[in-house]
Order: C-alpha cells, then structure tokens, then sequence
C-alpha cells in the first residue's frame, strides 16, 4: 500500500502546530499562581501541579530556579521568583 506523501507532510505539521501551543507555563487566578505544564523524565512528576505548591517542596524549589534562566513567559517567571521569595523569607 503506498504512502500519501503530502498526507502525512500535512500530519507532521499539524502535530507540530498543537506542540508549540501548549504552553509550558500558564498563569492562574488572575496572576497569583502558575500552572506547571511541562513533561518530560525529571519533570513529568510535576506536570499540572501549582508552582506555590512547587515551592514549599526541595525538588520543586530546585527545578523552579532551573526555570527562572530560561526564556518562558515574563509574568509567570515574576509569579514564580515572588513565590520563592516568600519561601525564603
């Protein structure tokens, strides 16, 4: 059975398209809190859990410094660094 080239080009882009949606961090209750959305080996545990419960844990504490170098959304990054502030202090 032959395989329709332009079907499964079209396949492959749709799949990437609905990917690069998701969106690894989304800010909740009008900016107080941040939904962690991503997978992955280390972070898949914590994939739909609240960042402010993230940051009253070792690990998650960890991985939300790890987060706070890289290029995600500003106002979740600001969320995130407030919550481990007040963690701190």
């Amino acid at each position: 059975m032959p395989v329709n080239m332009k079907k499964m080009r079209k396949r492959i882009k749709e799949h990437r398209a609905e990917r690069n949606d998701r969106k690894a961090l989304i800010v909740l209750d009008e900016g107080e809190d941040v939904l962690f959305n991503m997978g992955g080996e280390r972070m898949g545990v914590w994939k739909g859990s609240k960042t402010s419960v993230m940051a009253r844990d070792h690990d998650g504490r960890k991985l939300l410094r790890w987060m706070l170098d890289k290029d995600f959304d500003e106002e979740a990054l600001e969320i995130i660094q407030y919550q481990l502030d007040e963690v701190y202090l």
